[in-house]
């Protein structure tokens, strides 16, 4: 069967789903978690990255 050739962007996401998938296995082995735990840590990591921390943290 042929393989359709990827857009940039379709490689670009494959890329980044294959590094957070190597982040989450280090981050399982390295914290001995669980994999949904390895997942959500990563996952709410990624988040407050790209979002920034929630306001209710910010505020004293």
């Amino acid at each position: 069967m042929k393989q359709k050739k990827l857009s940039l962007q379709e490689q670009i996401m494959a890329d980044v789903d294959d590094e957070l998938y190597s982040l989450k296995k280090k981050m399982q082995k390295k914290y001995t978690l669980s994999w949904i735990k390895a997942r959500d840590c990563t996952n709410y990591s990624l988040r407050v990255l790209l979002l920034g921390f929630p306001e209710k943290w910010l505020k004293k």
